[in-house]
């Protein structure tokens, strides 16, 4: 936490094991390990969430 901001760093790991379904077509699975990296971050003003941003 900092001030008013609260970050959070997380990575989403898992297999693409499954069908991915976009607007621009299935996507069929491979079997390949994903990994993604990503941040939350939370605005708060008075001790409430003002914006989430992810």
């Amino acid at each position: 936490m900092n001030g008013d901001v609260v970050s959070l760093e997380l990575s989403i790991q898992g297999t693409f094991e499954g069908p991915l379904r976009t607007p621009a077509g299935t996507v069929e699975p491979t079997g390949a390990k994903v990994d993604a990296p990503t941040a939350d971050f939370w605005y708060l003003h008075n001790g409430k969430v003002e914006k989430f941003n992810c």
